[in-house]
């Protein structure tokens, strides 16, 4: 099945939306097997992504295997609008990610996300820029080689987030990399100017999960 929806305008709920004249060139093909589990391909380009693979398995269990290549952040909030709030820009790619779902056990990930200096607005503290990849091991998805620069204040983050699409339990370490000027990052985030100086060090371990966020 191939579609060409550059003028057609899509929405899944309030979760996704595509306007008219976002580049869409998709085509899928299905397959079936004999336990009647259906298998499909969708491939193509969509919006600034020039390379989409997304894989799929359903049956009494559910697989999605989602592979991209490298594309800017910039703009996809006009698709996914939850992302509006923290005005992403910046590189991503997919790489195999995978989400394995089935009745009564918990969802199983594989492949990675690679953060090529993401950078994105978090209420109360400004921009951060993300480097590293999201791995996904199992029933948890890693932090690897993943940092979180804010405010002229760099940190090396390690950890793992639990069962992330459910209870979502994190835990996460961090530290800095050298040091950075106390006034930028207290002025940065606090919008509290010429009160704090000298060199800023951070260490914290930090577990929490969905019930307390």
């Amino acid at each position: 099945v191939d579609l060409e929806l550059a003028l057609a305008e899509a929405h899944y709920g309030a979760s996704f939306v595509k306007p008219s004249g976002v580049r869409a060139s998709l085509a899928t093909k299905f397959e079936s097997d004999a336990s009647g589990d259906l298998s499909f391909e969708t491939r193509g380009p969509l919006n600034n992504l020039n390379e989409l693979s997304l894989r799929g398995r359903l049956g009494d269990a559910t697989r999605l295997v989602l592979t991209t290549s490298s594309f800017d952040l910039k703009g996809w909030s006009g698709l996914l609008p939850v992302l509006a709030d923290y005005q992403p820009e910046g590189m991503l790619a997919f790489e195999g990610f995978s989400l394995t779902r089935a009745e009564g056990a918990r969802d199983r990930f594989g492949g990675r996300i690679a953060l090529r200096n993401v950078d994105l607005t978090l209420p109360g503290s400004g921009r951060v820029r993300l480097k590293g990849t999201l791995d996904g091991v199992g029933e948890r998805v890693d932090l690897d080689g993943v940092t979180a620069t804010l405010h002229g204040l760099t940190l090396a983050l390690d950890g793992h987030v639990d069962d992330p699409l459910a209870d979502a339990r994190f835990e996460v370490g961090a530290h800095s990399i050298g040091e950075a000027e106390a006034n930028d990052l207290v002025s940065g985030l606090a919008d509290v100017h010429d009160v704090l100086f000298g060199a800023l060090r951070f260490e914290q371990h930090v577990e929490i999960g969905r019930a307390h966020v």
